[in-house]
C-alpha cells in the first residue's frame, strides 16, 4: 500500500466524519449548558479565596467583605445614571 493511497483514506474519512462530529459538539453544548449557569453558585470569586489562609491581606479581605455585607448593612451596588437633553443645560441642571 502507497503513502498517496493511506492519506487519501484518512481523507475521505475525515471528510465524512465533520458533520456527526459537528452535531455532536452542538448537542454536548445544548446538553451542558444548564449545568453552566448552575457554576455561578458555587464558585468563590472573593478577594479572599485567592489569597493565602494565613496573610494578613486575608484577614483585611474578609474584614472588608463583613463591612460590605454585614449584619445591618443592606447589600448595594454603586450606579452612575446620566440624563440627557437635546437643547442643553438649563442653569437648574448646573446647580444640580
Amino acid at each position: 500500500m502507497s503513502t498517496a493511497a493511506s492519506g487519501d483514506r484518512l481523507a475521505v474519512w475525515l471528510r465524512r466524519l465533520r458533520w456527526p462530529v459537528l452535531i455532536a459538539w452542538v448537542i454536548a453544548i445544548v446538553l451542558l449548558n444548564p449545568l453552566a449557569s448552575g457554576l455561578s453558585r458555587v464558585t468563590n470569586d472573593t478577594a479572599s479565596a485567592y489569597l493565602p489562609a494565613a496573610a494578613p491581606s486575608t484577614r483585611v479581605a474578609e474584614l472588608q467583605e463583613a463591612a460590605r455585607h454585614g449584619p445591618g448593612q443592606p447589600q448595594t451596588d454603586t450606579v452612575v445614571v446620566l440624563f440627557t437633553r437635546g437643547s442643553g443645560l438649563t442653569a437648574a441642571d448646573l446647580a444640580t
